[in-house]
């Protein structure tokens, strides 16, 4: 967190607002700064003969809450989702005894660098989280659902699955 004084708006740091609860240049008390960034978290995506269209970060997550099971894109795995009290996802693979929690925060970095690479490889994202796939499935569905992409992307990527017919009934 920043500090910013109110008349010269100079931004100062936590460690200068330990030792000094007024701005150095004129004197007024610091008051908190949150320097939010999240505006700039929507990928826009640009087709022949369309608008614009702008995902958002957060309405990606929302949309994802609201999932409640689906398939992977690679490998077409079933899983099931459900939200814990605190907001996080639990996500239930259909072959796998273990549940895996994901938080808003491993999502939002999932996002942000997928708006850089736009790559729909899980591979890419192991950095980040073990949970990329369900994630990137989510993102896919969800700009399905904008109108940001069609729907050929998502099933060619998982088009040996024999449960592919279902997909679009999944809620």
């Amino acid at each position: 967190m920043e500090f910013i004084c109110p008349k010269c708006k100079q931004i100062h740091s936590v460690m200068f607002q330990k030792t000094n609860k007024n701005c150095q240049d004129c004197e007024m008390k610091l008051i908190p700064f949150k320097n939010n960034n999240s505006n700039n978290d929507g990928i826009i995506f640009k087709q022949e003969n369309q608008p614009e269209i702008k995902a958002k970060c957060l309405d990606a997550w929302r949309y994802f809450k609201e999932l409640k099971e689906g398939i992977t894109m690679y490998q077409s795995k079933e899983f099931r989702i459900t939200n814990s009290f605190n907001g996080t996802i639990i996500i239930h693979p259909a072959l796998s005894k273990c549940d895996y929690t994901l938080k808003y925060s491993k999502f939002k970095e999932v996002w942000k660098e997928y708006k850089g690479t736009r790559s729909n490889h899980p591979g890419d994202y192991c950095d980040i989280t073990i949970l990329a796939s369900y994630i990137l499935t989510a993102m896919n569905m969800y700009f399905e659902k904008i109108g940001a992409q069609s729907t050929e992307i998502r099933l060619s990527k998982s088009k040996d699955s024999g449960i592919l017919p279902n997909w679009d009934d999944l809620k």
